[in-house]
């Protein structure tokens, strides 16, 4: 048996707002000084945010009034238009996932806003400017977020900020999956399982438009209908007990070039009997063990790439989130939003964002138009 773990953003939010996450080396922001900031307008001393105490189901998540976090010198204070919600925090919340928060903590990684305020050193962004967060250091799940100046990057205003909550997650691990740990390549054959999620939809937006032959899976009617208008060329129900020989039959018994994988412990055995010569499965996400044959990587020169964003490194990351902006701005990345829940709801947002059938991006809507 092979144990391949959930890989995908970490979203460890900050146990307390003077904390930062991840090992971060930054400045208390609770008690830099007033006059290190610049502020936009006037800022509420408390706000709204989704606080766990204790790690367990949905119910776990409470919304709690707490104080405003403050930036540091070299950091930034978004206020937070829309949320995104992934898998991930939903392991780091019942405290299953590999790396954990300390109690408590505010969950989430990214969203989008408008920057409020910024610290004394900060030249990247000023107050005003409309932005995406991918990571933070204070958590997401809040009315504002403190973020480096790393993790925050221009949101074209053609773009809505639900569509903006998506990309420091959804968009960058496909990015990630499928061009740098994958190296897929023009003309090459790309395979996305769970092609009408929120990193599905972003992978075959981004397959096609780098000229690739793209495949997609779903499981019901209307997400093969969405993989499609997203431009996969061809799409199959995963439900279907022959869709990997229907896969087969549709390369004309030659095989994929490149697989995403998001649900390594069902298909992970299966998808390297459908590889074609020198192929490659990036596994983006697990939810269990699995057991596969050897000889099946052996004959086709395959291989098995696993990867996490928070491996990623920062050169690297720099060059995602600037092929993401450019993405935005012409059009060729179109964000779908499948269901916006209040920031009061998150319990009801964790829990459709791990029903079957998903279609786009789940978000949480903080009370300020989202759709400017």
């Amino acid at each position: 048996m092979i144990g391949i773990t959930a890989l995908s953003f970490i979203a460890l939010g900050q146990p307390e707002p003077q904390q930062t996450m991840q090992g971060q080396t930054k400045q208390t922001q609770a008690t830099a000084p007033a006059n290190e900031t610049k502020m936009h307008a006037a800022q509420k001393q408390s706000m709204k945010a989704i606080r766990v105490h204790e790690f367990g189901g949905p119910e776990v998540l409470r919304l709690e009034e707490v104080a405003t976090p403050q930036p540091g010198p070299d950091q930034v204070l978004v206020r937070m238009h829309a949320i995104g919600v992934n898998p991930v925090e939903t392991y780091i919340r019942a405290g299953t996932y590999a790396r954990l928060p300390e109690l408590p903590y505010t969950p989430g990684n990214e969203g989008a806003g408008i920057v409020e305020e910024i610290g004394s050193d900060v030249n990247e962004v000023k107050p005003g400017d409309r932005v995406y967060t991918a990571r933070s250091v204070s958590g997401t799940y809040a009315e504002f977020a403190v973020c480096t100046t790393e993790q925050v990057h221009r949101l074209p205003a053609n773009v809505s900020f639900a569509q903006g909550a998506a990309m420091g997650t959804a968009y960058a691990t496909a990015y990630r999956g499928l061009f740098q740990r994958a190296d897929a390549k023009p003309g090459e054959t790309v395979l996305v399982h769970g092609a009408s999620g929120g990193v599905g939809t972003a992978a075959v937006q981004m397959a096609r438009a780098r000229g690739l032959r793209v495949f997609g899976t779903a499981g019901t009617d209307n997400g093969r209908k969405l993989a499609r208008e997203q431009g996969a060329q061809e799409v199959f129900d995963h439900h279907a007990p022959d869709h990997f020989e229907q896969i087969m039959k549709a390369t004309g018994g030659r095989g994929v070039d490149v697989i995403v994988e998001l649900l390594a412990n069902v298909n992970l055995g299966k998808d390297l009997t459908i590889l074609a010569k020198g192929g490659r499965v990036v596994v983006i996400g697990s939810r269990g063990r699995v057991e596969i044959d050897p000889r099946d990587t052996m004959q086709r020169d395959a291989d098995i790439r696993g990867m996490g964003m928070p491996n990623t490194p920062p050169a690297e990351l720099a060059s995602i989130h600037a092929a993401l902006v450019a993405g935005l701005e012409n059009g060729t990345l179109r964000p779908v939003i499948g269901k916006e829940f209040p920031l009061a709801e998150a319990v009801q947002a964790h829990r459709a964002v791990m029903e079957p059938g998903a279609m786009g991006k789940i978000v949480l809507v903080t009370g300020t138009e989202s759709k400017k």
